[in-house]
């Protein structure tokens, strides 16, 4: 099973617009921000997700062995200070599975852990499965979520108040088999444009 921490030092409302049925009733759409150049940028990969940063930005970056990942620090600007956010990826086997052992039917005809947020949030926020599974996923904490999504490339944020997430969820779907999409959590606290920053650079990439 695929397990790696980033964490990365270079990353580092509750909307009352009414939310889609499609989308689950406690997940509100944003749309993805467009796309903008990124000169001078330094791309990181792990596996297939790739986000691109300014390398003038960069103060330092290394690996850990424990988990495998990366660590990076982002230099302090006038804007704000350094950020420290954490990165770990699984596949959504481990969320489907998790969901069925906490007593989640509807997880056996689920196919991939978008899908799966997306049933929890077609719950019933004041019964006992919908706080189950919130709490057991870490959506309890969340002010609000939102999701965005680009051709086969999924983001959900998770927001602590009006102006900062606390993690984004970045889901790459498209496999043939059932939990096998790959699952990246990126943990803040995240502002808001470093939020939508962070979707404009992101990209799917082949492995080299």
């Amino acid at each position: 099973m695929k397990n790696w921490i980033l964490a990365a030092w270079l990353l580092t409302t509750v909307y009352t617009s009414p939310c889609i049925a499609g989308a689950g009733a406690m997940i509100e759409p944003l749309p993805w921000p467009e796309a903008a150049a990124c000169t001078n940028c330094l791309s990181i990969q792990i596996d297939e997700l790739s986000i691109r940063f300014p390398a003038d930005r960069i103060a330092r970056m290394n690996t850990f062995a424990s988990l495998p990942g990366v660590h990076l620090s982002l230099k302090a600007t006038q804007d704000g200070p350094e950020h420290l956010i954490s990165m770990s990826a699984s596949t959504s086997a481990q969320a489907l599975e998790q969901a069925q052992r906490a007593g989640f039917p509807r997880a056996q005809d689920t196919q991939d852990f978008d899908s799966l947020l997306v049933k929890i949030g077609d719950l019933d926020p004041d019964s006992a499965e919908s706080r189950r599974l919130r709490k057991l996923f870490g959506l309890d904490q969340s002010a609000k979520i939102t999701r965005s999504e680009r051709n086969d490339i999924v983001a959900y944020g998770f927001w602590r108040n009006p102006t900062e997430l606390e993690k984004i969820a970045v889901i790459l779907k498209g496999c043939d088999s059932v939990g096998c999409d790959n699952i990246y959590e990126l943990y803040g606290p995240i502002p808001t444009a470093m939020f939508m920053d962070i979707l404009r650079q992101m990209d799917r990439t082949p492995p080299p």
